[in-house]
């Protein structure tokens, strides 16, 4: 299982190579042809011509996913959670549907415990986009951020939430994978004050709605909006009276998915076949008895 993943990863960072070609074409096309300022590409959005990106890191992680699950584990790519099944687009639209009724959930709770000012929170918003408007970089900011935000959620859900997490599903079983896959998606995002415990809690939420739907479309679509969201409103938020509301916020999407999701039966299907989940507890138990049950096998007989 270790060696899987550990595999995994070697293969994303070298399957990033055939990307960067179509990186410095965008990054050419942003620059030359589109005349967006290399100063804003370098300091905003820390976009370098010789730097991975998240369209290229997304990329990376989607061919990886699908060499090992190819070569490694004989099964299809769309067993991850990728497949355009019947109603993916419905849990994408259910995603972002989600994300942003977190976002407000989140927003509302700031505003009436006055943790964000309401004249802060529209300052925020218009001044920034009233600056970029200003500089003439208003166009970068609609053009870029879509794709920019896409591809960072695209790279996240399938590198955290695909094959990782299937493989520890199969390797330790489904809770143990849930709160391991949540602990290392906090830690991956701790430069950041209290983001940590933001993204545990999304994290969380976004491994349920994968494993309820058995799909990843539902989580690229939370995760999109919730980001995306971010972005534009210029939201920022610390301490842990806004962790409790984004923790009532989370809990509340999780009960809407177990409550009323279902997974496509053809996604079901897929991870019935390819994903059994471990019981090692079971296993456990099962190693005990037979360990208890030698001593009395080897006894000889009484005559």
């Amino acid at each position: 299982m270790l060696g899987k993943i550990l595999i995994f990863h070697v293969i994303m960072i070298v399957s990033e190579l055939p990307f960067i070609p179509l990186h410095l074409l965008i990054f050419i096309l942003l620059t030359h042809i589109c005349g967006f300022p290399q100063e804003l590409l370098l300091e905003e959005w820390k976009l370098r011509a010789d730097k991975s990106a998240p369209w290229t890191v997304a990329g990376a992680v989607i061919l990886a996913s699908w060499i090992m699950a190819r070569f490694f584990d004989k099964r299809p790519l769309a067993s991850l959670g990728l497949k355009l099944h019947q109603s993916w687009w419905k849990e994408l639209m259910w995603g972002i549907s989600l994300g942003t009724g977190l976002v407000v959930f989140l927003v509302i709770g700031l505003l009436a415990l006055r943790l964000l000012p309401l004249d802060v929170f529209l300052q925020g918003i218009f001044s920034e986009h009233r600056l970029e408007q200003e500089r003439g970089r208003i166009e970068v900011a609609l053009c870029l951020a879509l794709p920019f935000n896409a591809g960072v959620v695209v790279f996240e859900e399938v590198g955290a939430r695909g094959y990782i997490f299937q493989t520890l599903i199969r390797g330790i079983g489904l809770a143990p994978a849930i709160l391991l896959t949540s602990l290392l998606f906090a830690i991956g995002h701790k430069p950041y004050p209290w983001a940590p415990l933001y993204a545990g809690l999304g994290g969380l939420l976004m491994a349920l709605a994968i494993w309820k739907t058995k799909s990843l479309w539902c989580s690229i679509g939370i995760h999109f909006a919730f980001n995306y969201l971010h972005y534009l409103l210029r939201l920022q938020y610390l301490g842990w009276q806004s962790t409790i509301i984004l923790a009532i916020g989370v809990g509340l999407v999780i009960v809407v998915i177990m409550k009323f999701f279902r997974p496509d039966s053809q996604m079901e299907a897929l991870w019935r076949q390819y994903v059994p989940v471990a019981q090692p507890w079971a296993q456990l138990k099962s190693w005990w008895a037979r360990r208890k049950q030698a001593p009395q096998d080897q006894t000889p007989p009484t005559h």
